[in-house]
């Protein structure tokens, strides 16, 4: 283990050598390979930049382009490395040998490498950058004839000849001078002594090539939803492909030959999240994007080549936990919200994006083949309505260095332009559930507090607080229509994202939306009176719908006497209200909720609760009191949501206020509106009401009865009513009784409610007896529920204050006290026997003996080793008290002087068993090393 802790020290080493200049490589001229043309350098570039991913991935920065000079000259540069071509592109060539030869020397031979290969092909010779050189096997044509010769390559592995001249051999030059895995040239020109040939010396040269084979996951059988025989790793199976996110992969995995890394990241396999590069590569093959053009191994950072090749397909490469994955430019669906309550920390949002980023022209530079294949500027790419809004032009260049199509510099030029008007940076500090979440997701922000209402966004960024558990998002706004403008798909630019959000539209419902009809539901002969909205909201926006309802009084104000019926969600297309008085007239309010305001009311009505038979919209009569939604259950489990409400909240309600009685038929809030409609006597609301209703139905499966009475007062606006109720019904299905007596009262402002009900139940489910005793005002409840089942028995208690009074005399006492949290404080304990919740002792610490017993069974021993020991030495551990299972052990060296070379470690070995342990000392620098001894520890259950 010392001799490999070497070797990586080496490595260290080699690395601090490259990072400050020293021990540069050059590129030799014989018996060239890829493989020798790889440094200790480019490996250590390579580890550098991949590992401070998070530090460039997403600074803001355009990628800085290829540093080793115009990819198109014919050169002699030997610290610009390798050539890596992609796509179709121009190269010159890099020169590794050049040789004059020959009687006189008439002879001058140039070895040009165009790239790393293999290529697809290398296109002939161009002279001037417009003139091909046919040829004859290797000898020129035309005016080049006896004074030109060209042999070419396209970087085999291995290849099958070295290159050769037209003249015998060349010095320096001979068949072992094999260029494998390179894509290469030899020139040849023979001097012309009359200037007629090359009048102007060496004519400028140039080559068309067709790049690299790129591995693509989507012709990968083995690869999920992928077809065919390309395999990552395999660059036999590699194809051609002008895709830029193909590219980014195969130089992000690294191009090996002979198992030597010779360009690119060197990642495994699995630290690639191949399923974002592969929907990136539809994506740029729908959007017609490519990439092409020539960078270098030596002289460009691997990183910042990847960052060019993915500015080329409109996206970036980040890490995500510890893979690579992409994020791209292309229409994105929200995939989450993040809410107030998801927050647990600081929330930081820009107003509007920098004034120095935020521009409104940008003048993209792409490398054109109609241009010589040189950076060329295009047209300013320029929204009128930002240099409207920023008050004058604020123009922008911005290269792309491996872009060579018009078109696509100036969409990837107006993408660059929307994304730096985005708000980025927005900062939100999330519980530790929001690490589910992943850089390049779109999610929906909703917190009101920080101005962020419904507002989509791309996460950029997540880190981790281990201290305090949270998740901080780094996200940056994303407006859906830029990139249907940025494709040209839409001639109207987005607005400038800001903190400010669109008017709300608080219009009322439109009448021609939602219908009433005043209607009687019936089911097993009993009829009921009810009012039945049909419709469906607008294409707005919508949180839910809120329908009321109340008595017809004929001029009554706009806001008065309106009771709630419900809160549904925005889907809904039918609400039936129950509970309301037969022949009698109502009218209904339907209101939207957006974005938590409350929209004016539609007043539907009135109508009259006639009798008449509500009918589906192909005349089938509806003879259900509410029919089931499809798929619908019997019963909402707890979790779900019924309305708006979760379920629990609403069983909650309905036991706590009796409104299961008389199946909903009768409710007290009805009845506060019939009393208000009735008691209305010179204009002034002043009067009593009594009443009695008494109803019987037989048929041969059901006999229903009940008998409710009920009266009320008011004088001015305050009111009250008692209620009695009594019903008992019996069906095939079942059987159930009920008794009910509510008194209310609202007397300046306040209402108090004391409501008493028993009831028994028959169904198919089971059997179950309840009695409820609840008192309510305002809201604030005391009181009990109390339930029988065939399967358990039920006592709730509703107070925020339990006391107990001793009926032989004493002051009241509270005993105990229960927060909303379920915390219970007692204030005075005292027990006969108390029964711990493990078994056995809760806690037995022995620091001589070197153990602790836990709750649970579980048991922590201890103790130290004090003489000296050399690297490899082994030592065997008895434990004090032997495990009944053993889970984990450790061990810390001792070093008494604190000294550099004492610098050996303890490792755990196999030899572990239930009775002891043996550990081994182990050093990383040589194997004469010692230390003083060590500390252990282990961890187990105990058996008693």
């Amino acid at each position: 283990m010392a001799k490999a802790l070497k070797t990586a020290a080496l490595i260290v080493g080699a690395v601090a050598l490259v990072a400050t200049g020293v021990g540069a490589i050059g590129v030799g001229a014989i018996g060239l390979t890829a493989a020798t043309l790889t440094t200790i350098g480019t490996i250590a570039g390579v580890a550098a930049s991949l590992m401070s991913l998070g530090a460039a991935s997403l600074a803001g920065r355009p990628p800085p382009g290829t540093v080793a000079g115009n990819p198109t000259k014919f050169t002699i540069e030997k610290q610009s490395g390798i050539p890596y071509t992609m796509g179709r592109t121009l190269v010159g060539g890099r020169v590794a040998h050049r040789q004059y030869y020959g009687a006189k020397n008439v002879y001058e031979s140039w070895v040009s490498i165009l790239s790393l290969g293999p290529v697809k092909s290398v296109g002939p010779l161009l002279i001037d950058k417009l003139t091909a050189v046919a040829l004859s096997g290797t000898a020129a044509l035309g005016a080049y004839a006896g004074y030109m010769w060209l042999d070419t390559q396209i970087g085999a592995t291995p290849e099958a000849r070295a290159l050769a001249g037209p003249a015998g051999a060349i010095p320096g030059w001979d068949p072992t001078s094999k260029l494998s895995g390179l894509a290469a040239d030899l020139w040849t020109l023979k001097w012309d002594k009359e200037g007629k040939v090359f009048p102007t010396g060496v004519p400028v040269r140039g080559r068309v090539v067709e790049g690299v084979l790129v591995y693509d996951p989507r012709q990968d059988s083995t690869y999920p939803g992928g077809s065919g025989a390309c395999r990552l790793g395999d660059e036999e199976t590699y194809v051609y492909s002008e895709n830029p996110a193909c590219h980014a992969v195969t130089w992000a995995f690294g191009r090996y030959q002979n198992d030597v890394l010779v360009a690119g990241g060197g990642l495994a396999a699995s630290g690639i999240d191949m399923a974002t590069f592969a929907e990136w590569a539809n994506v740029c093959d729908a959007n017609g994007w490519k990439v092409g053009g020539t960078v270098f191994t030596e002289a460009d950072n691997s990183w910042d080549v990847l960052r060019m090749i993915a500015q080329a397909g409109g996206g970036e490469c980040v890490p995500v936990g510890a893979r690579l994955a992409a994020i791209f430019s292309a229409p994105r669906v929200s995939i989450g919200t993040v809410t107030s309550n998801d927050v647990c920390g600081p929330v930081d949002v820009p107003a509007t994006a920098a004034s120095r980023i935020r521009r409104n022209t940008i003048i993209p530079k792409v490398r054109l083949e109609a241009q010589g294949w040189e950076m060329t500027p295009l047209d300013p790419v320029s929204v009128p309505e930002y240099v409207a809004l920023d008050g004058a032009s604020r123009p922008r260049e911005l290269d792309f260095p491996l872009v060579q199509q018009a078109d696509q510099g100036a969409e990837l030029a107006l993408y660059a332009m929307l994304n730096d008007r985005e708000l980025d940076g927005i900062s939100i500090t999330a519980k530790i559930y929001a690490l589910g979440y992943r850089p390049g997701d779109c999610l929906t922000i909703d917190i009101p507090e920080a101005n962020l209402i419904g507002r989509d966004v791309i996460l950029r960024e997540r880190e981790i607080d281990a201290a305090s558990m949270a998740v901080t998002l780094v996200c940056r706004s994303e407006t859906a229509e830029k990139h249907s403008f940025a494709l040209g798909r839409s001639g109207v630019p987005p607005r400038t994202p800001d903190l400010s959000n669109p008017g709300v539209d608080l219009s009322a419902p439109s009448s021609a939306d939602w219908q009433l009809v005043g209607a009687t539901l019936s089911r097993d002969s009993l009829e009921v009176p009810a009012l039945v909205i049909t419709g469906a909201a607008d294409d707005r926006a919508l949180d839910a719908v809120v329908f009321d309802y109340r008595p017809y009084i004929a001029g009554a104000a706009e806001d008065v006497n309106w009771t709630g019926a419900s809160i549904e969600p925005a889907t809904v297309r039918r609400r039936d209200i129950l509970g309301v008085l037969d022949r009698t007239q109502y009218e209904v309010g339907i209101r939207y909720r957006v974005r938590g305001s409350l929209s004016r009311r539609l007043v539907l009505g009135p109508v009259e609760t006639s009798g008449s038979v509500v009918t589906y919209p192909d005349g089938t009569p509806i003879d259900d009191l509410k029919p089931a939604e499809p798929g619908a259950t019997n019963g909402s489990p707890n979790g779900s949501y019924v309305g708006d409400r979760l379920a629990e909240e609403v069983n909650r309600l309905a036991d706590l206020n009796g409104l299961n009685i008389l199946g909903q038929i009768l409710r007290g809030d009805a009845l506060t509106a019939l009393i208000d409609a009735r008691t209305v006597l010179d204009g002034k609301q002043v009067g009593v009401v009594i009443g009695e209703v008494k109803a019987a139905s037989e048929a041969a499966n059901a006999v229903f009865a009940q008998n409710f009475a009920y009266l009320g007062a008011r004088n001015g606006a305050d009111n009250g009513w008692v209620l009695n109720g009594d019903s008992i019904e019996i069906t095939g299905a079942g059987f159930a009784s009920r008794s009910l007596t509510a008194l209310t009262a609202e007397v300046d402002g306040h209402r108090a409610d004391i409501t008493d009900m028993q009831e028994i139940l028959f169904d198919p489910s089971g059997v179950t007896l309840r009695s409820v005793n609840i008192l309510d005002l305002d809201g604030n409840i005391t009181g009990t529920v109390n339930t029988l089942t065939g399967e358990r028995s039920d006592y709730v208690i509703y107070a925020e204050n339990f006391r107990v009074v001793n009926p032989n005399g004493g002051q009241p006492i509270t005993p105990f006290r229960i927060t909303p949290d379920g915390t219970v404080t007692v204030t005075t304990l005292a027990y006969e026997t108390l029964v711990p919740l493990f078994a056995g002792t809760y806690s037995q610490l022995n620091p001589a003996a070197g153990f602790q017993k836990f709750p649970g069974g579980y048991i922590r021993q201890w103790g130290q080793y004090r003489q000296q020991l050399t690297n490899e030495a082994a030592v065997r551990i008895n434990f004090p008290v032997p495990f009944a299972a053993l889970m984990g052990v450790s061990a810390i060296a001792f070093n008494a002087d604190n000294s550099s070379f004492k610098d050996a470690w303890m490792q755990s070995t196999g030899d572990r068993d239930v009775a002891g342990a043996t550990f081994k000392a182990q050093s990383a620098t040589s194997d004469n090393r010692t230390i003083d001894g060590f500390d252990w520890e282990a961890w187990g259950t105990y058996a008693d």
